[in-house]
């Protein structure tokens, strides 16, 4: 019994992960995902764009190109959308974050750098606008009103951030 609870896991390991090297059919298929992914985003289908990056990246966890079209595609849909933008917001932010601290900055495709900015831009709004709601309570007290300096001072962190990765581009 036990050696089926070590075997099975590695069954759905790809050749990448157990030798450390993708198969040419791991690669077509990785290339698929990517092309499916931009054709979805082409299409502002940013849902589907990120299925198909999530998939390849099932292949090729560290793919640099899959994670940059799946933060650009949260971005998108945080901005298309009003339900979910927050936690697609926050999602993309994550994703740029970790893309970008793959490598160094002269080594980034300059469209991770400005998706990360934009990025950084729009969580300054959100913050900018959280911190507003809480000035314009009715009867601030001075615990609302702490906490509205605070994320006023997050949102211009945000906005410094942003300015830094704008001048790298």
């Amino acid at each position: 019994m036990k050696n089926c609870v070590l075997i099975t896991p590695l069954l759905a390991l790809s050749s990448c992960a157990m030798f450390g090297g993708l198969s040419a059919e791991e690669r077509d298929a990785v290339n698929s995902y990517r092309d499916r992914a931009g054709k979805y985003f082409n299409a502002r289908l940013y849902e589907r764009a990120i299925d198909q990056a999530n998939s390849g990246l099932q292949l090729d966890p560290q793919n640099y190109d899959l994670h940059g079209r799946r933060a650009w595609s949260y971005l998108q849909l945080s901005i298309s959308t009003s339900i979910r933008s927050d936690r697609d917001l926050l999602t993309a932010e994550s994703i740029f974050s970790n893309i970008i601290d793959w490598r160094q900055d002269d080594d980034h495709d300059p469209r991770t750098l400005y998706g990360y900015a934009i990025t950084l831009h729009n969580r300054a709004r959100v913050t900018e606008s959280q911190a507003a709601q809480l000035r314009d309570q009715p009867s601030p007290d001075s615990t609302s009103s702490a906490r509205a300096e605070e994320v006023t001072n997050r949102s211009q962190a945000y906005d410094r951030q942003a300015d830094i990765y704008f001048q790298k581009i």
